[in-house]
């Protein structure tokens, strides 16, 4: 092969890495050290999303979140995940709570609630992370 052929398939294949490192997460919860993330499936587009509260935030708190389209980012209408990364602040447990619903004043609220228990060791690490 020459020169250019190699030169194309080593573009296609960086742009396949690229790709894959920009997809969005998978719904679920995880832990490892100091943080725990939670993807949740969220669809802003129908007028509900999540809110989240920390019960004992000495615990624990948000870190940041971001909310990933899925599929085709041009169908009007599309959902996705919305990834939460929370970061632990100090020993004890504390209860991740995530309500979906229309967050403006006047909008339905508690169309679904999700609990989640974390719990910190004394070194500031996550110890567990577990849906209530």
């Amino acid at each position: 092969m020459n020169k250019k052929t190699w030169f194309l398939i080593a573009m296609l294949l960086l742009a396949g890495l690229i790709l894959a490192a920009c997809a969005a997460p998978a719904a679920g919860e995880s832990y490892k050290d100091k943080t725990a993330t939670i993807v949740l499936e969220e669809n802003p587009t129908t007028g509900y999303t999540w809110s989240v509260s920390v019960d004992n935030p000495l615990v624990i708190g948000l870190n940041s979140d971001k909310f990933y389209a899925s599929g085709d980012k041009n169908v009007v209408g599309a959902g996705g995940v919305h990834q939460y990364v929370f970061k632990a602040a100090g020993p004890g447990d504390a209860i991740i709570t995530f309500d979906l619903g229309q967050q403006w004043d006047g909008g339905e609220k508690g169309n679904k609630i999700l609990k989640y228990k974390v719990t910190v060791d004394e070194n500031g690490k996550i110890a567990s992370l577990m849906a209530m």
